[in-house]
């Protein structure tokens, strides 16, 4: 098995509208608190390759995604398939969808042009090399956004105007797993690749109008420097898992540098514990096309919706949008923007699944926020050792909320493009798939 290795810097050096937060058009970055990028590895086993691109961005836009694997597969003859393309879903980076600003017109070219550089040099960069993992359950480092009230009711982030309700519990437990797998390379460095589900979203709070990598910079460069490896992170399914809980009285973990440095030294604990060696076999690669029915149920109020949105649209104004859409049973601006979207979708909509395996380790690449619950079903399911589940890629669909986030009318399910069930059902094609790369059964 040979591995590549590359980054580049994608940092913008110009003003762009950051993602993450709010009406985009109003959130003008007026710094570079730190340098985003974009990673690549590939993997070969002499006969197969396979790319992975993951991003220090907020989401992954098919268009962009789909241009850059053609000119990677026309450059270095890999199968459009067997590259994929995702991202870390920072709440600091360029807004790609905010097309309107010359900014990100320029930056999404540029930003093509930097991905295919970096995965190119990424196949150029390959050496023969050997794997270890490791995985185990850490604390504090994220919990399910949704709460239970002291009156027995449930709320989300951005659900209604109840931010100071009191919370005394979540809904349920998140995936805590931290995977790592550490790629010894002949004459190169070690490329650890990194693999757990929270939102980063903390430097935001104190920087709302800096680039930042977030916690994600922070962890990797502690790594880096105290290892001397190279690190990629794979964000897992972490759409209705956050960074920091609301609930305790006392959290270390008051900004992004200091949750950071915490992230880094459970990354480093387990590489340097107990790493047990992978079996590095074929290469393979397998696609699904799933057919989802979307989520019309809220057409009647597309009027209604319109109007919300425009509102908010025009003064930015989250709580007076809030107040305008409740009587209709409108939780947020958000939910009004989905109404509107949802009633131009076909009936019906396909999805892409991709999976990629090297012997023992397993990818499954899903092109949406995926909930901590169906990401565990994943892992629980998959027939490896080791299975990578990475959301947002090629593909941003937002959230595919589960069963039990439609049952709490979660600001997730209200924005859902499908109808309640989907999640599950993607959950099991997903472990389908990889059965079909998988050699050992």
């Amino acid at each position: 098995m040979r591995l590549g290795y590359s980054r580049m810097s994608i940092t913008p050096d110009y003003s762009v509208p950051l993602a993450g937060y709010g009406n985009t058009s109003f959130r003008m970055s007026t710094e570079v608190l730190d340098a985003i990028y974009t990673t690549a590895i590939a993997i070969s086993d002499g006969k197969n390759t396979v790319i992975f691109i993951e991003n220090d961005l907020t989401t992954s836009v098919k268009t962009i995604t789909d241009e850059t694997r053609r000119r990677i597969s026309l450059e270095t003859g890999i199968p459009e398939g067997n590259i994929m393309v995702a991202c870390v879903h920072l709440h600091s980076a360029p807004d790609q969808w905010n097309t309107d600003e010359p900014s990100i017109q320029r930056y999404n070219g540029e930003l093509v042009d930097a991905m295919v550089k970096n995965a190119v040099a990424s196949v150029g960069d390959m050496s023969p090399a050997t794997a270890r993992a490791a995985s185990d359950t850490v604390e504090d480092l994220n919990f399910v956004r949704h709460y239970i009230l002291a009156d027995g009711h449930v709320r989300g982030p951005s659900f209604g105007l109840q931010y100071d309700s009191p919370k005394v519990a979540h809904t349920r437990e998140p995936d805590k797993t931290l995977q790592v797998v550490s790629f010894a390379r002949e004459g190169k460095e070690d490329v650890v690749l990194v693999n757990f589900q929270a939102h980063p979203q903390i430097a935001t709070r104190a920087h709302r109008y800096s680039v930042t990598a977030d916690t994600i910079g922070v962890m990797r460069d502690y790594v880096e420097e105290r290892l001397g490896c190279k690190v990629i992170y794979v964000l897992g399914a972490s759409g209705n898992v956050q960074a920091i809980s609301l609930i305790k009285d006392e959290n270390r973990y008051t900004d992004h540098l200091s949750y950071g440095e915490a992230f880094g030294q459970a990354v480093e604990k387990l590489l340097q514990g107990e790493m047990k060696p992978l079996a590095l076999g074929s290469v393979k690669a397998a696609k699904k096309v799933f057919v989802a029915k979307t989520n019309k149920e809220d057409a009647a109020k597309l009027e209604k919706a319109e109007a919300v949105f425009a509102q908010w649209s025009e003064d930015n104004d989250y709580k007076a949008a809030v107040k305008a859409g409740e009587p209709y049973g409108i939780n947020s601006p958000y939910h009004a923007r989905a109404i509107i979207q949802r009633t131009e979708l076909p009936d019906r909509e396909e999805l892409e699944l991709y999976a990629f395996s090297v012997g023992d380790l397993a990818f499954a690449f899903a092109p949406y926020e995926m909930f901590t619950e169906n990401g565990s079903f994943i892992k629980e399911g998959s027939p490896f050792a080791h299975t990578i589940v990475s959301t947002l890629a090629n593909k941003a669909m937002s959230y595919i909320a589960s069963k039990q986030g439609f049952d709490y009318n979660c600001y997730e399910a209200n924005t859902c493009r499908y109808v309640r069930g989907t999640a599950e059902e993607l959950a099991e094609e997903y472990v389908k798939l990889l059965e079909t790369v998988c050699t050992t059964r």
